[in-house]
């Protein structure tokens, strides 16, 4: 409605310009990439209720300054894809009398139409421009971020966009760091990278993982719900570790450096962690240790109270196998004064979920503390419901502090503390001519 420019006493220097009431202001201009004068490559239009000018030591306009009084100012630049920013205030940024960035403050919304259309917010927003393109090439935010599009929901103090490669990364503070909500899984850490057209995010320091899967009616649902038996009830599993990626196309993640995972009290901890879809399958590496309460085979009112632990180089669960496989300096205590060594290991659950039976092969070692009974052999099965224990070998071997007994099939009955020849050893007698 109204302009206003103050010269110079020459009169011919410009020192201010400003203008009120129903502003629309359009800035664009040629590019490669665009035709005459005028086309939309790179356009931005502002509304507004005001503006006033910054003018720079030559006089030439420095930037222009945008506010919204009545309601909030307004501001269209187009690309593709076109962004629609809404903000108390606009500072439009400008060099050679090219567009370099475009400020906003207070209660900033930018959003993104097609590919795929996004929604950010924040207290404070900076766009920078490619000065070939005219096209926005990266942008700031900071103050309470907050980003959205239809598969990653977004929290986080500060963020910067490369808009050109589609790249976001969040930091926060202590106590405020960024989290993201990507198809029912969480992750917070220090600092979160991802990628929303690939479908990639990986998490650096201090992270925590929330792993859920979607039921048919598209509810979330915890992983564990219907995970692999290492965590069998229908509570949330939780991760720490260093760092981790996360794969939406592949439903991939992997967990690297100082790794728990839990769920209530079952725990496994590794140098690295892999979780397969929804929990399909989990491959946890390095250091591997394990501590598992879903072992008890009475009522269910009589929880365990001292977990069966494992260690073992590599640990591999798979949901469809309802089995658990340890390699590599397999160690086990039972939780009863039971340990068992041996190079490889399975744990065999049923169709609740609890701990049906274990079998060791290769270098296979017991030893019960309470009877100091040792017993050694190829192989043995552990039958946990039957309080069993079967070893064998050629020979297998079974010694205590009174006697040693050797067979080819030894059975051990814990629960009657009596140990049977199931099957003794056989050989053949040539009689030496």
């Amino acid at each position: 409605d109204h302009v206003v420019g103050r010269f110079g006493a020459d009169h011919k220097a410009l020192m201010a310009l400003e203008g009120q009431g129903h502003l629309t202001i359009v800035m664009t201009g040629e590019t490669p990439l665009a035709g005459k004068s005028g086309d939309t490559e790179g356009r931005k239009t502002i509304t507004a209720d005001r503006f006033f000018s910054e003018i720079g030591a030559t006089g030439e306009i420095s930037a222009m300054n945008f506010v919204g009084d009545t309601a909030p100012a307004h501001a269209v630049i187009e690309g593709p894809p076109n962004r629609d920013l809404v903000a108390h205030t606009f500072r439009v940024g400008l060099a050679n009398k090219q567009v370099t960035e475009m400020k906003a403050d207070d209660n900033v919304t930018m959003k993104e139409t097609a590919p795929i259309k996004r929604l950010m917010t924040s207290g404070h927003l900076v766009v920078y421009f490619d000065p070939a393109t005219h096209r926005a090439a990266s942008a700031t935010l900071d103050g309470n971020v907050h980003y959205q599009d239809p598969k990653n929901d977004a929290h986080s103090v500060r963020a910067n966009y490369d808009i050109t490669n589609d790249h976001v990364t969040l930091t926060g503070e202590p106590g405020f760091f960024p989290a993201v909500v990507s198809d029912g899984q969480t992750l917070k850490a220090k600092l979160i990278e991802f990628s929303p057209r690939a479908g990639t995010a990986r998490g650096t320091g201090e992270v925590i993982a929330l792993l859920v899967s979607k039921q048919a009616n598209g509810a979330p649902a915890a992983v564990s719900a219907d995970a692999t038996s290492i965590f069998p009830a229908g509570k949330p599993v939780f991760v720490n570790s260093d760092t981790v990626t996360m794969q939406q196309a592949t439903k991939i993640g992997i967990f690297s450096g100082h790794v728990r995972a839990w769920q209530e009290t079952n725990t496994v901890f590794a140098q690295e962690l892999q979780v397969q879809g929804a929990g399909d399958q989990i491959t946890a590496r390095g250091n591997v240790r394990t501590l598992l309460y879903n072992t008890s085979t009475k009522a269910a009112a009589e929880v365990r109270k001292v977990p069966m632990q494992s260690t073992s180089d590599v640990l591999i669960a798979r949901k469809a196998d309802r089995r658990i496989d340890l390699n590599g300096s397999v160690q086990i205590d039972d939780g009863e004064g039971r340990h068992f060594s041996s190079e490889h290991a399975s744990f065999f659950f049923d169709a609740a979920k609890k701990m049906d039976h274990i079998d060791a092969q290769e270098k296979v070692v017991m030893v019960e503390k309470a009877t100091m009974r040792r017993g050694t052999g190829d192989k043995a099965t552990y039958n946990v419901a039957q309080r069993m224990v079967y070893l064998i070998g050629s020979p297998a071997l079974v010694t205590t502090p009174t006697g040693s007994l050797p067979g080819q099939t030894i059975s051990i009955d814990l629960e009657r503390n009596k140990v049977d020849v199931v099957k003794p050893m056989q050989g053949t007698y040539k009689p030496q001519p």
